[in-house]
């Protein structure tokens, strides 16, 4: 999505050479991370080698490996939003996070800022997020989820040329099946030894 993925691709597609200049960048860029869990761990380790600003926002108080800086509360959600260039939501769906990302807290986010959603649909209010597209308030957005799913074909969503989605399958691997056994094995263990299993969802 940062690089214009879709554009090039509608290009091949007519055989037309369109190259655009000055295509953002990581480097130097602010990322914020919405949910420091497994998910959220896991891209602060793939993004080290970016040289990016990778912030965080977590319910609770504490620090969180691979972040630069870590937010919680009302205050600090908003101050993750307003600073981020790349807004990922990785948060999980319950009482306190569905509706989390209202047209309010949407509107603080950068002008130049994209948002990518792998967390749940319900989290993000998607018909402010698509007036925002749609009013090019914000560049872009990359969502894995939605709401609901799958997305009906008549949805604007599909339509917008700044728009990535895919359909929840961003976790989809030949492994995958491999590492949910192992997992699944390895909490029973934890849970009969009396051990914090791993990936609860509080």
């Amino acid at each position: 999505m940062n690089r214009n993925v879709k554009h090039y691709y509608q290009a091949m597609e007519r055989g037309s050479w369109e190259p655009i200049m000055g295509e953002p960048e990581l480097t130097d860029a602010t990322v914020g991370v919405l949910g420091t869990g497994s998910i959220g761990r896991e891209l602060a380790k793939k993004i080290q080698g970016f040289a990016t600003r990778l912030i965080g926002y977590r319910r609770s108080i504490g620090e969180v490996i691979g972040f630069s800086e870590i937010y919680h509360g009302e205050q600090g959600l908003r101050k993750v939003i307003q600073e981020s260039d790349y807004l990922v939501v990785a948060l999980p769906l319950n009482r306190e996070t569905k509706g989390l990302l209202d047209k309010e807290k949407l509107a603080l986010m950068k002008p130049s800022a994209l948002l990518i959603n792998v967390g749940r649909g319900e989290v993000v209010d998607q018909e402010a997020l698509a007036n925002l597209l749609k009013n090019r308030h914000i560049r872009g957005a990359a969502l894995d989820v939605t709401t609901p799913e799958p997305l009906p074909p008549d949805h604007e969503l599909w339509r917008m040329d700044h728009v990535f989605i895919t359909p929840h399958n961003a976790v989809s691997s030949p492994q995958l099946p491999f590492r949910l056994a192992k997992l699944s094995g390895d909490n029973l263990a934890r849970f009969l030894n009396h051990e914090p299993v791993v990936n609860q969802v509080r």
